[in-house]
């Protein structure tokens, strides 16, 4: 610990259960808050990460050496709670930015910038 003379320790997880449960409630956001199979969903696997970084932050604040089911939950519930809004309006109605660009006709965005734009020749 910081000013004790011992190294900083990092929690590990309790056992593979509780990393388990993380990644199969983490797979379950996807179709939480009554979302389209095919809409666009601001949960992606390249997200997990930073999901178990706050699981350890969790964790750490309690000054844990282990990663509990409990601070799984908790992050989850935050994760969740910060989706919710996620393409709504101020007054929780549904955004028409993204539909309205696909009744237009636009593709939905990718994530490389560059395989959209054509080389110049």
């Amino acid at each position: 610990m910081a000013g004790t003379g011992e190294p900083a320790t990092r929690p590990v997880y309790a056992d593979e259960n509780v990393r388990k449960e993380l990644r199969d409630s983490f797979v379950g956001l996807h179709g939480a808050n009554g979302y389209n199979e095919n809409a666009e969903m601001p949960v992606t696997f390249r997200k997990l990460p930073g999901v178990e970084r706050i699981v350890r932050a969790h964790a750490k604040l309690e000054f844990s050496p282990t990663i509990e089911e409990r601070h799984a939950q908790q992050a989850m519930e935050l994760v969740g709670q910060s989706l919710q809004g996620y393409q709504k309006t101020e007054d929780g109605t549904p955004s028409t930015r993204t539909s309205a660009r696909r009744a237009r006709g636009r593709p939905r965005k990718t994530g490389s910038r560059t395989s959209s734009r054509r080389s110049k020749s």
